[in-house]
């Protein structure tokens, strides 16, 4: 089983809507970014994937 991520990121005020929340599209962009973090942090860079005809 792989193991967890741990990934930091830190909120900007411009990842914020008025009312103080975290903007969708910025909370996905997030998300995308920690996808693409977890097989590197696994030893399994794109490139590797890239390779295979993946991603």
């Amino acid at each position: 089983m792989p193991a967890i991520l741990e990934w930091t990121h830190t909120v900007v005020e411009g990842d914020l809507d008025g009312l103080g929340h975290a903007n969708s599209i910025s909370y996905l962009k997030w998300m995308d970014s920690a996808a693409m973090a977890h097989p590197e942090d696994q030893g399994r860079p794109t490139e590797a994937y890239a390779a295979l005809g993946c991603g």
